[in-house]
C-alpha cells in the first residue's frame, strides 16, 4: 500500500484535542425571554418601518428572543441604508462623470450592493427566505399537557 493521502490525516484530531463525536448534542435551542415587540429606541424611519413588517412574523414563528435585538435592528437599520442608496441612484443615475468626464459607476450603487450582501446575510439569520427557513428547526414552546409517552416515561399522573 502507498502512502495514506494528506486528506485522511488531516480528520484526525490532535492528540489532546476534543472530537466532534465527543461533544454533547443539543436537542433543542436555547431560549431566552422573548423579544418584546416595541422596537427600540433608536430606529427611525424606514428601519422602524423594517422593524414593525417583520418582527409579527418573526415573532409568530417563535424565532426571537431578547438577545436578538441587536442582530434584528442592524438588519432593519442596514435595510434602511440600502434603501436610501437606492434613492440616490434613482435620482442621479447608475452611471456619472468621472473627474476627467469620463463614465463611472455611481458611488451610491456599490454602497448599495455591498449592504444588499450583508442584508442577505443577516437576513439569512432570521429565515427571510426559503431556502434559509427549510435550515431553520425550532419548533414552538410546549404546552403544559401530556400525552401517553410522557406521562409513562415520567411516572407522572396526568394533567
Amino acid at each position: 500500500m502507498g502512502r495514506k493521502s494528506k486528506s485522511r490525516r488531516r480528520r484526525r484530531a490532535p492528540a489532546g484535542k476534543v472530537k466532534a463525536a465527543d461533544l454533547p448534542i443539543v436537542q433543542e435551542t436555547p431560549a431566552g425571554p422573548p423579544l418584546p415587540l416595541d422596537p427600540p429606541a433608536w430606529l427611525t424611519g424606514e428601519a422602524l418601518a423594517e422593524w414593525r413588517r417583520v418582527v409579527p412574523d418573526l415573532a409568530e414563528r417563535h424565532l426571537l428572543v431578547a438577545i436578538d435585538t441587536v442582530i434584528l435592528s442592524g438588519y432593519c437599520h442596514a435595510f434602511a441604508e440600502y434603501r436610501a442608496y437606492l434613492a440616490i441612484v434613482l435620482a442621479e443615475g447608475r452611471i456619472i462623470k468621472g473627474a476627467n468626464g469620463e463614465p463611472k459607476l455611481h458611488p451610491a450603487v456599490r454602497q448599495a450592493n455591498v449592504l444588499l450582501a450583508e442584508l442577505r446575510r443577516m437576513a439569512n439569520e432570521f429565515g427571510f427566505s426559503p431556502a434559509a427557513r427549510t435550515k431553520i428547526a425550532i419548533e414552538p414552546p410546549k404546552t403544559q399537557e401530556m400525552d401517553e409517552f410522557d406521562v409513562f416515561a415520567n411516572n407522572l399522573s396526568p394533567v
